[in-house]
């Protein structure tokens, strides 16, 4: 940050009213940042009490272990990780972001989180291990703010339950990956293939 002194001395009152401008260096000046990305592509994990993990401008991979912990990928195509609901705020940035589930039966129900703590996020990987999520179209609009589609990730032992009036819109491929999707209204779930159609829960 650059303050001006429009009437500021010269070094040493060398310059009467010459003016004089500082240079103020930026930097966590709270603490309260508990690891912090540069350039390069970054792996940080979290402990189980609350953490603040923020990438920079390469792939980063944040990893919460739970607790109240605060995401900010930044720039690049960023994973954050979460293994439970206790969150305060999730931030993937810019680029094609992931948020994604660790452990295992961890059942993720979007509607009971308030929709400002999730934040540019393009992807969701449930990651094996008896994962699910719920959710409905607006947790869908919501996430991302380039895009009204969200790219579900998984295996056959995950599942995804979608309330509201979806409707089945044929297979699509992203790269080699084959993923089916569905629509409502402009929302748009691309459920990967390996996410059996029987764990595929379309409520109306």
């Amino acid at each position: 940050m650059l303050v001006g002194a429009p009437e500021g001395d010269g070094p040493n009152g060398s310059r009467v009213n010459a003016g004089e401008t500082y240079l103020v260096y930026g930097g966590d000046f709270t603490g309260d940042v508990t690891q912090l990305g540069g350039t390069g592509n970054d792996l940080f994990t979290g402990t189980a009490q609350a953490d603040v993990l923020i990438g920079g401008q390469g792939d980063d991979t944040l990893i919460g272990n739970g607790g109240p912990d605060v995401f900010y990928g930044g720039v690049g195509n960023d994973v954050l990780a979460i293994s439970d609901a206790d969150f305060r705020r999730i931030d993937g940035g810019s680029e094609d972001d992931t948020l994604r589930l660790d452990g295992d039966n961890f059942d993720l129900d979007l509607r009971n989180i308030s929709r400002n703590r999730i934040r540019n996020i393009e992807t969701l990987d449930l990651n094996g291990g008896n994962n699910s999520v719920t959710l409905d179209r607006l947790e869908v609009i919501g996430f991302s703010d380039r895009r009204n589609r969200l790219v579900v990730n998984g295996t056959d032992t995950n599942s995804l339950t979608a309330t509201g009036d979806w409707v089945s819109s044929g297979p699509a491929v992203i790269g080699d990956q084959t993923y089916n999707v569905y629509s409502s209204g402009p929302a748009q779930l691309w459920v990967h293939e390996e996410i059996s159609p029987e764990g595929v829960n379309l409520i109306g």
